[in-house]
């Protein structure tokens, strides 16, 4: 996997997981205020009622109550302690029956799926000594309230459909996670493209190094950009690296060259010695030997100069060299003897 992908991938999955996490926590917010705020209302609505339903002296006045309740959509009902209809409209053909003393007893359900649950509540529903249920019926959802009045021997009871409001958070649910899929894929692509552009100097650099080792020639440099953060910094770096190799390739180069130089001397100065004792063999002993000893000396000379480019190697190895006086007299006087025999028989 490309260091391209790599990065597209965390940045895409870092940025994703905001996104999931701040998506999560707007739709958990946004559903656990519109149904708190739905509960509000039918409390104070029935509070509201209850007030007047206890001033009211006769059933028939009850009645009258039951059948105009203060907010929209709001059923209202009244119940007996013993969990009997005593007025308000029939469950059988709007919504669905109840018994107000297990929902008093044991109010269990939320209207709240699992993730709006973990939001804090934002509006405080203050439902006092009354109830809160959810009860299902053939048009969905219904949400229940129950109040006790008359020092608990009735009970008013409020039922409000939750389908439309069901209906709004599902779509605000679809909208959510549609955007923050949405986000993710841009995030991801976006990612993927940033990451392509800020390893643009690496790909230039790596172009770079190939054409240098496919050509050999050290002289090429990387095109260093404005920018100096840390791809601009490596790229000075590797042009400052590529400069070093090119002198020390010349270096190398001018060492072989001036070894090559300094060798062929002895050598040829052997040859030509070897040569002459093979032509002319009946040299007389005084030549004979002064052959054989200049020969010997330029052995001798190769030997020295090989010993040098060996402690050349060990020096550049980091070999420390031992250092020692020179006899300048004898040097002179070997250069002097090299170049009296390559001049013999020039003009």
């Amino acid at each position: 996997m490309s260091i391209r992908l790599r990065l597209a991938l965390w940045y895409g999955g870092l940025t994703g997981l905001v996104l999931v996490l701040v998506a999560l926590a707007t739709y958990a917010t946004h559903t656990r205020a519109h149904y708190d705020d739905f509960d509000r209302s039918i409390v104070q609505a029935i509070e509201h009622l209850a007030e007047e339903y206890e001033a009211a002296p006769s059933e028939a006045e009850h009645a009258d109550l039951l059948e105009n309740p203060t907010a929209p959509d709001v059923i209202a009902r009244a119940y007996h302690a013993d969990g009997s209809l005593l007025s308000g409209p029939d469950a059988s053909d709007v919504a669905p029956a109840i018994d107000p003393r297990s929902i008093v007893t044991s109010p269990s359900e939320s209207p709240l799926d699992p993730v709006a649950r973990l939001a804090p509540a934002l509006v405080d529903v203050q439902a006092g000594t009354g109830a809160l249920d959810v009860v299902s019926g053939e048009g969905g959802r219904w949400r229940v309230y129950v109040l006790p009045v008359g020092d608990g021997e009735d009970y008013l009871v409020a039922l409000a459909p939750l389908e439309r409001l069901d209906a709004s958070v599902r779509r605000f649910r679809w909208l959510v996670c549609s955007l923050t899929l949405a986000g993710a894929a841009v995030t991801l692509l976006a990612g993927f493209l940033l990451a392509g552009r800020a390893l643009r100097p690496v790909a230039v650099l790596t172009a770079t190094a190939q054409r240098i080792a496919r050509s050999r020639k050290l002289d090429e440099r990387v095109p260093v950009h404005a920018n100096q953060d840390e791809l601009g910094r490596l790229t000075t770096t590797v042009n400052a690296m590529l400069a070093s190799l090119e002198q020390a390739s010349d270096a190398q180069q001018r060492f072989v060259s001036d070894a090559s130089h300094e060798l062929r001397a002895p050598l040829t100065i052997i040859q030509a010695n070897l040569d002459l004792l093979e032509r002319m063999p009946e040299l007389p002993a005084e030549e004979r030997a002064e052959i054989l000893g200049e020969a010997s000396r330029e052995t001798h000379r190769l030997s020295q100069l090989v010993g040098d480019l060996l402690a050349l190697a060990r020096a550049d190895a980091g070999i420390s060299l031992q250092r020692r006086r020179v006899e300048l007299d004898r040097i002179l006087l070997d250069v002097v003897a090299d170049a009296r025999y390559l001049a013999r028989g020039q003009r």
